[in-house]
């Protein structure tokens, strides 16, 4: 660390816990005017620089505070060292916060400024030092600043002040007076205190925030805005918080068609979470775990259902961080290979408003969440949904019928209510259950519960060759729950259809294609399903098969007589 001797304003250097006692100088840049690490060692020439009185105002403050070093980030740090550089800005929080004083110049503060006339934030809110990207740091890091304006003019100090510069800055008073510990802010709203400030270089919006989130990482300048992604990544790996995700689009920008547009999960810039100031950590029971991957952000977490606003349907929605006590979600579309893309990335979803009735409860599992959309970070099109499906079986259920649960949950979109295959050649498997509430017939009105379960096999072959199908009435019995836990097993263990058809077997499952229902005096209700291929490109990139669940009543003479024709006499010979 290089420092300025107060005394022969000449740089020395000290490493370690050599560094001694320094005051620290917090400004804006002067194009042009500043002192560089080589003009400050050469010394000709550097009295004409406009910036060379901020370094000799700071080096007298600090001598007058009996400190023998000052530092000024200009001229001393060696610039033209990519190392150097490197170690500085992920240095430069705790060298802010190991100062004794800090002395903060309002370049553009014209008059002086008491800690009374500072109740009105527009007074010195308008100040370039409280619009730009480093100044957040050094306002948040020193115990002591005294800010002075632009003839060095003692105005106020920060610890006096902490409550109206948390006005004027969105920061947390408690984090300024350091009587709250940084750790204890969610990510969001760190982000958030930075998301109207700015920096002249773009890769600086991210490397400005390093030591807030007490990460470190390489610089590449040149990189531009994957700095900020990358930097996302990084408090990923170190920090189990989704408040990282709570992020929306900002409501001055362009209108891109709020709620149809589909992003990535990770914010372009801070200014996306401008709207987070209150945002809170949610407790321990919703933190996912974390990882970072070529694919994406790898977690496994605890999902909700919830209704999507002009969508058909339910889709997945993620709690992600709470405001008032209450928790709020990100909405998230499965676009296939266990690879989930956001929706409506305007808006953030209250959870009481937005869950399904308790029934329907939360599930756990393991997607990948993009990072963003190939190509683009927004977009209004479905396209980039059906583009990334190459086979699918859509489901159409009657009126007062409810997909209630599937099974593989990672590949199945609950909006389009779709299975699709993980990769073209997968033949896969797949199961529904549905509950319903049987329609009145013949003057007679069913009160049981009816509820079934549908298997499919070999569903993404080719459509030339039909799918293995049946249906599975559900009583409630022990013999039932374990179906459906035979279900969950083999999704969490990855069994393939060999496998979940031998336990069909094993269990003395039937393949059914009809479900015989209640009976009035004349007729019989049947369940029944129907395979279509059909085409709709906003589902699929090409044809696909649907199955359509309805109702037919029949004369008693007319119903079928059901087989046990056993899913192993199907399923055990290659296709």
């Amino acid at each position: 660390m290089w420092l300025i001797n107060n005394e022969t304003l000449a740089l020395e250097e000290f490493i370690g816990h050599s560094i001694p006692p320094y005051g620290i100088l917090s400004h804006t840049w002067l194009d042009g005017e500043e002192v560089s690490f080589q003009e400050m060692r050469q010394q000709p020439g550097i009295h004409g620089k406009r910036g060379w009185e901020k370094i000799e105002m700071t080096c007298r403050l600090a001598a007058q505070d009996g400190l023998k070093y000052a530092w000024v980030d200009t001229c001393c740090i060696d610039k033209s060292s990519s190392a150097e550089l490197t170690e500085a800005i992920n240095s430069m929080y705790n060298w802010y916060k190991r100062s004794v004083r800090c002395y903060a110049h309002l370049s553009d503060l014209r008059t002086v400024i008491t800690m009374e006339s500072l109740s009105d934030p527009e007074v010195v809110g308008c100040c370039r030092w409280f619009q730009r990207g480093w100044t957040l740091q050094e306002l948040i890091a020193p115990s002591d600043i005294k800010f002075y304006n632009r003839n060095w003019e003692y105005c106020f100090d920060k610890s006096d002040t902490a409550y109206q510069l948390g006005m004027i800055s969105s920061v947390d008073p408690d984090i300024l007076s350091h009587s709250k510990d940084l750790s204890t802010i969610s990510v969001a709203q760190k982000m958030s205190w930075a998301a109207r400030r700015c920096t002249t270089r773009t890769e600086d919006t991210a490397y400005c925030l390093l030591g807030i989130f007490d990460i470190n990482m390489p610089l590449l300048y040149g990189e531009g805005e994957k700095a900020f992604s990358r930097l996302q990544a990084e408090i990923i790996r170190a920090c189990p918080d989704p408040s990282i995700l709570a992020w929306t689009y900002p409501k001055d920008g362009d209108d891109l068609g709020m709620q149809t547009r589909f992003s990535g999960v990770l914010a372009p810039s801070p200014a996306f979470f401008a709207s987070c100031r209150h945002m809170e950590k949610l407790d321990g029971y919703f933190l996912p775990d974390f990882s970072m991957s070529n694919r994406g952000i790898k977690l496994r977490a605890k999902f909700g259902r919830g209704s999507f606003e002009g969508e058909d349907g339910f889709g997945l929605i993620l709690p992600v961080g709470r405001y008032l006590s209450e928790d709020f979600c990100i909405q998230l579309r499965n676009m296939g290979d266990g690879c989930f893309y956001r929706q409506n990335p305007g808006s953030l979803l209250s959870a009481s408003s937005s869950y399904l009735p308790p029934w329907m409860s939360r599930i756990t599992f393991e997607p990948y969440l993009a990072t963003q959309l190939p190509g683009k970070s927004f977009t209004k099109s479905r396209e980039c949904i059906s583009a990334s499906r190459s086979r699918c079986m859509q489901f159409h259920v009657s009126s007062r019928m409810e997909i209630y649960n599937n099974w593989p949950w990672v590949n199945w979109d609950d909006v389009d209510t779709v299975f699709f295959t993980p990769t073209p050649s997968y033949p896969g498997w797949a199961a529904l259950k549905v509950v319903c509430v049987m329609p009145r017939f013949d003057g007679y009105c069913p009160h049981e519960s009816f509820d079934f379960l549908f298997y499919t096999f070999y569903w993404g072959e080719t459509l030339e060759m039909p799918p293995e199908c049946g249906v599975h009435r559900l009583f409630g019995t022990l013999a039932d729950r374990h179906l459906e836990e035979l279900n969950t097993r083999a999704v969490e263990e990855k069994w393939d259809a060999y496998w979940v058809s031998n336990r069909l077997r094993m269990n003395e499952t039937p393949q059914h294609s009809v479900i015989i229902g209640p009976s009035s005096k004349q007729s019989t209700l049947l369940l029944k399903y129907e395979l279509q291929v059909v085409r709709d490109d906003t589902v699929c990139r090409g044809t696909f098969r649907r199955v359509k669940f309805y109702w037919e009543i029949v004369p008693k003479n007319e119903v079928p007589t059901l087989t046990d024709r056993k899913w192993a006499n199907i399923m055990l010979h290659s296709r």
